[in-house]
């Protein structure tokens, strides 16, 4: 590191901080000799007073580079011995707003809880850095970074769209979530690398450094996950769910719990005739995706989910479990359904959270962050009237080249092949030409104007169902009670889900 120059009288430990040394390695450096300061016009090395040390206008203050051997020593046997894992929840809900009336737990609460409990966890209090940029950037100067760091956590909501709800950086227009269009802006302005000097030394054991996306499926998408690390400075090790993560609670011993659940959807252009029907969908897409080794819509032992599973998943009154309408939550919640599994370790029977939803008539939002056509609509000067013409003018309009929303002079073209995540991949299709059958398309054509109108609509039928062991019926899942009875003692806190499990997370 540089020569600081002391612009102001303060304290040595305050100088190092506001300069970008870590608060934990402060004391270690005092009194190891890793830094020492030279006394303004004269220079000579003057005497340090540990962490009562004081600094004065024209002092220079240096940090040795490498450190001592007695410093490096000490710092990693700090590591060793006291490294934590530090993790941000931006979406929990604040304290006083937990006290109202009415007041029901998120998913960021209750993941907010689970990683509280976790051992060895520091959640990042700071309002600063509940960004994605904040919380990179602001690691150094933090107070609340007192120990070494093992891995990072991010919890959030996320989807197999490829799509992390969290706020970029607070210097950025993007509010709700990173879409890949944000992170490439992220890749050509370096605003996210991450200083990997601050993820040293490595504790022992630990392996390289990481950064863990706590939310929803996003792991399984690999482009988006390819330009986040690009984004991350490319020397991180990147890692996220291929699943849906399902927090909640258990009463005894008390204490938080995390597990994984299968996302089964289908998207279909039309509404299906029947609970029949839409039984008989489920069950061959499974089977073909048995085939086709698709881990989307088979179990994770990579057979296809047997036809009764089906139908105790669907329940016989569909219509209790609308969720949307035309993109527009309803506002009765559908009903939570209970999954009986066996609780691990403690040996229980027990009912994890299990739904069914549907959304009907679900429109395919141009979302802004991705561009496309801003509007729903095309010029269109010569109409025939016929609704395959208007798909396939559609088609060649969504298949064309369009201005990126966050590099000026840079174009996209966000629905062709050739793109690293195209817009139809982020839709739930593997083809355009899948794309456009899995949609109704609705038009209308405007004579005055010579505009088509365009909105395609599909009905999406979720199963979200928790994974367990096969056979066995376990739940596998994560559990850190707040106190553990004696008989206990050896088998809790309990960890099941493993990172390096690549069937459940993605790693990159």
């Amino acid at each position: 590191m540089p020569d600081f120059l002391v612009q102001s009288d303060t304290r040595l430990t305050r100088f190092l901080l506001r300069n970008r040394v870590m608060q934990w390695r402060i004391p270690i450096l005092i009194q190891y000799g890793g830094v020492k300061v030279l006394q303004a016009g004269t220079k000579r090395e003057l005497p340090l007073d540990g962490l009562k040390t004081r600094v004065s206008a024209g002092d220079t203050v240096r940090v040795v580079t490498p450190p001592p051997k007695p410093c490096a020593d000490a710092m990693q046997k700090e590591a060793n011995t006291n490294c934590r894992d530090y993790a941000i929840v931006p979406g929990a809900t604040p304290a006083a707003d937990k006290k109202k009336r009415g007041y029901k737990p998120t998913f960021d609460d209750l993941m907010a809880d689970y990683v509280s409990a976790r051992p060895k966890t520091v959640v990042i209090q700071n309002a600063s850095m509940m960004t994605l940029d904040g919380f990179l950037s602001g690691i150094a100067t933090s107070d609340e970074f007192i120990y070494p760091i093992r891995y990072l956590m991010v919890v959030g909501h996320a989807s197999s769209s490829g799509a992390f709800r969290i706020t970029i950086s607070a210097g950025t227009s993007v509010d709700a979530s990173v879409s890949y269009e944000a992170l490439e802006e992220a890749v050509a302005k370096k605003y996210l690398v991450v200083d990997m000097d601050l993820m040293q030394p490595r504790p022992a054991g630990a392996g390289p450094a990481e950064l863990r996306l706590l939310g929803c499926s996003v792991g399984a998408q690999v482009p988006y996950m390819q330009k986040l690390k690009e984004a991350l400075g490319g020397k991180i090790t990147l890692i996220a769910p291929k699943f849906l993560a399902m927090p909640d609670k258990i009463a005894s011993p008390p204490g938080p719990i995390a597990y994984l659940g299968y996302d089964f959807t289908l998207h279909c252009p039309m509404p299906a005739k029947d609970r029949k029907t839409l039984l008989g969908l489920f069950d061959a897409k499974s089977k073909a995706a048995e085939k086709k080794k698709d881990p989307r819509f088979t179990l994770r032992s990579g057979k296809h989910v047997p036809t009764t599973s089906w139908a105790a998943w669907v329940p016989r009154d569909m219509r209790k479990h609308r969720y949307s309408v035309l993109g527009k939550k309803l506002p009765k919640d559908p009903p939570t359904l209970p999954s009986p599994v066996m609780l691990p370790v403690i040996k229980t029977k027990a009912s994890a959270r299990r739904r069914f939803l549907i959304n009907e008539k679900f429109p395919y939002y141009r979302d802004p962050f991705t561009q496309g056509p801003k509007k729903q609509s095309m010029p269109l000067p010569k109409n025939t009237g016929k609704p395959a013409d208007w798909k396939a003018a559609v088609r060649k309009w969504l298949e064309g080249t369009y201005k990126h929303p966050y590099l000026p002079g840079k174009t996209i073209k966000l629905f062709d092949p050739s793109h690293p995540f195209p817009a139809y991949v982020r839709a739930g299709y593997e083809t355009m030409d899948e794309f456009m059958d899995g949609w109704d398309w609705q038009f209308d054509y405007d004579d005055k104007t010579k505009t088509l109108n365009y909105s395609p609509i599909r009905y999406e039928y979720r199963i979200w169902q928790p994974i367990t062991t096969e056979p066995g019926n376990e739940l596998i899942m994560n559990y850190y009670p707040k106190t553990i009875p004696k008989r206990f003692s050896k088998l809790l806190p309990l960890t099941m889900l493993f990172v390096t499990d690549k069937t459940f997370f993605g790693v990159y």
